[in-house]
């Protein structure tokens, strides 16, 4: 019965959260403005932000400040709907927490390859070392990966990153995200298993499975229209997950001799609107609207709490990747126009 009641606060206030969303007219205003200070100005007089932004002086923050801030913001309403959750520290919903963990691993790793750990401390997002599964802080102070694996000892990433110890050598760090995020993927879709049934666990299985989907989607094409990387070699960097795309369908994809040529197979293989991304600058934009999409139909009819809460996740990392865009739009002078083009909005709000 407790599980039921939390469940159901859950949700209702993921929906009311989702109802203080930036709107169209937001976004229009904030294309208006010319600086991060107004953008700053703009978010904390005029959005659900405000009591993130109050006590700041939005007249000296600057770009790094307010993307912390704007990321704080996310984790700080993760944690609001977080205390209603009474299933313990295995629980579902501390996912969020898991993925900002390996985010600032993966920051550690990449310092050590450019030999600049020192400049780790002032990318460390402090907010979190309160929630963090090791003793956050004590990354700024590492000097080689063993350093890191010693922090990450009582963890389960300890075990995943240990086969990368490059020794002397740079540490490759595109190969320990692939097996950070699968093990991360792999043990979210246990836990849905375990802990879920019925349509609760279908919706939630087929919003994570598509959004790892739609990721190695735009990985291919990343690694294959910019980087040149074999079939071979995409495929040993993608996550070992399928949603509509089979294997052989994917071998397919990998095959492609071009950029237009994966596009169009694509559209052949489940995704029968991938030709239009054609009209996009990147892929990451077809694949981002796709999980827009799905995220704002499944935060107002969700079989249960937890697909609420998933979706509403997922449209808060967007929307925050919005604000950014705003942000590096106006700190390089784009006029709004281009900006508008590269945002995903709600265009019937």
């Amino acid at each position: 019965m407790l599980n039921s009641l939390s469940g159901n606060v859950i949700a209702a206030k993921a929906r009311a959260i989702y109802g203080k969303r930036l709107t169209l007219s937001n976004y229009k205003e904030l294309l208006r403005q010319r600086s991060v200070a107004e953008v700053a100005a703009y978010l904390k007089n005029n959005t659900a932000y405000q009591s993130e932004f109050s006590g700041i002086n939005e007249t000296q923050i600057h770009r790094g400040q307010l993307e912390i801030l704007l990321h704080r913001a996310r984790l700080n309403c993760y944690l609001r709907l977080c205390r209603y959750d009474f299933s313990g520290k295995n629980s579902f919903y501390r996912y969020a927490v898991a993925d900002a963990e390996i985010s600032v691993i993966l920051s550690a790793i990449m310092m050590l390859n450019a030999n600049k750990q020192e400049l780790l401390l002032f990318s460390l997002p402090a907010y979190l070392k309160d929630h963090a599964s090791f003793d956050f802080l004590s990354l700024s102070k590492i000097r080689s990966f063993s350093d890191m694996l010693d922090i990450l000892s009582n963890t389960p990433y300890a075990k995943v990153l240990k086969r990368h110890d490059a020794k002397n050598g740079e540490i490759d760090l595109m190969r320990c995200e692939h097996d950070l995020k699968t093990y991360y993927y792999a043990h979210m879709l246990s836990l849905v298993k375990e802990q879920y049934r019925g349509k609760t666990r279908k919706q939630l299985t087929d919003l994570i499975l598509s959004e790892i989907e739609l990721a190695n989607i735009s990985l291919i094409y990343r690694l294959k229209v910019y980087f040149r990387k074999t079939p071979q070699e995409i495929c040993n960097l993608i996550l070992p997950f399928s949603y509509k795309l089979s294997k052989r369908r994917m071998n397919v994809l990998l095959e492609a001799p071009s950029g237009d040529a994966f596009l169009t197979l694509l559209s052949q293989n489940g995704y029968p609107s991938a030709q239009t991304a054609s009209s996009f600058s990147y892929i990451e934009e077809y694949t981002k609207n796709l999980l827009f999409t799905q995220s704002r139909r499944l935060i107002r009819f969700p079989a249960g709490a937890p697909v609420a809460f998933y979706a509403l996740m997922t449209h808060l990392r967007i929307e925050l990747d919005n604000i950014t865009t705003i942000i590096e739009g106006i700190r390089y002078q784009n006029n709004p126009e281009e900006i508008e083009k590269m945002l995903l909005l709600e265009q019937s709000q």
